[in-house]
């Protein structure tokens, strides 16, 4: 099944306009192209920095915040029966 897609106008400045069309011609692609690229990986290092944030939130909790010990005997009995369900 195809994605989606949806049109958005975008207002550049002369110089930002030129700077496009020349790194899409240095890359072989359309102006559509490059900017859906950049934007997906914009897209993909924000999500990675709030996850990392996150975690180091969590993780200056300390140990009693975010321990997870008490999982481990439920974990081995699941992993020790052979069954998945």
């Amino acid at each position: 099944m195809a994605a989606v897609q949806r049109a958005v106008s975008l207002r550049l400045t002369e110089a930002t306009f030129q700077g496009l069309k020349d790194l899409a011609t240095a890359r072989g692609l359309s102006m559509n192209r490059v900017v859906e690229e950049e934007l997906q990986a914009t897209i993909l290092r924000e999500k990675s920095k709030r996850l990392s944030e996150a975690f180091k939130k969590i993780a200056e909790q300390g140990k009693e915040y975010n321990s997870v010990e008490y999982a481990h005997s439920a974990q081995a009995e699941i992993a020790l029966s052979g069954s998945s369900d």
